[in-house]
This record gives structure tokens, sequence and C-alpha cells, in this order.
């Protein structure tokens, strides 16, 4: 579910268009992520919220796979 006012806007766009919102949030996953906050995030904007190892040198590669994945793959790498 995206939040009501997003909802609106996207049931009104031209059928001939197509768009894809793809949002996430990415912590630190040492730090605690209040449970709220995830499912608000994950509600509203229909947010992806994950940890991460930041200090693993394979964390840069982590997060443009299901970004991409999201965008059908019309972002480049």
């Amino acid at each position: 579910m995206v939040g009501s006012v997003s909802a609106v806007l996207l049931a009104g766009l031209d059928p001939k268009v197509r768009f894809q919102l793809a949002n996430s949030i990415w912590y630190c996953q040492e730090w605690s992520f209040e449970k709220e906050s995830i499912g608000l995030n994950k509600t509203y904007f229909d947010a992806q919220v994950m940890g991460l190892d930041f200090d693993d040198p394979g964390a840069g590669g982590i997060i443009p796979g299901p970004c991409c994945s999201w965008a059908r793959s019309s972002i480049p790498l």
C-alpha cells in the first residue's frame, strides 16, 4: 500500500505511461531500527527496509541489485 495521496496520483496516470517507484532504506545492521518506523515506511512508501554490513567490501554491490530489479533494469550500473 502506498500513502493515500500517492495512490490517488498513481491512479490518474496515463495508461500508456509505465511508472514504477522503488523506495528503500538501508541502515547499518549493527543499529537497532524501530519496528514501527519500518512498518510505516513499508506501508506508506512501499519501501524495502534492510540492515546491511557496510564494512563488508561486497556491500556496495548489494544495494543496486534490488533497486534495478524493482525498476525492471532501467537503471544502468
